[in-house]
């Protein structure tokens, strides 16, 4: 399984891969919701199931705009680490 992090303007952040042979998202909707229910937590939802030369990949992406402020981009940072760090967890 794919997911891809985007920011509020559908830039790519980043790319987790976990299981490479489990392409097909769109027939596992309780990973789907799973991954929507943690990045909820953190200012992120699943925007879709999208698709590349690959296969399937959750496409995640955040909630709010983040102005430039820097308490608030700092903020970001923690919240998109924890947001790694929770899926990792919860899906491996």
């Amino acid at each position: 399984m794919r997911i891809k992090i985007e920011d509020y303007f559908g830039n790519d952040v980043i790319a987790l891969q976990f299981c490479l042979k489990d392409s097909n998202v769109s027939e596992h909707q309780d990973r789907v919701d799973k991954v929507n229910e943690i990045a909820i937590d953190h200012g992120y939802s699943v925007a879709d199931i999208d698709e590349d030369e690959q296969g399937e990949y959750i496409r995640v992406q955040q909630i709010d705009v983040i102005d430039d402020i820097v308490d608030e981009g700092e903020q970001e940072a923690i919240n998109l680490t924890m947001l790694v760090s929770n899926l990792t967890a919860d899906l491996m």
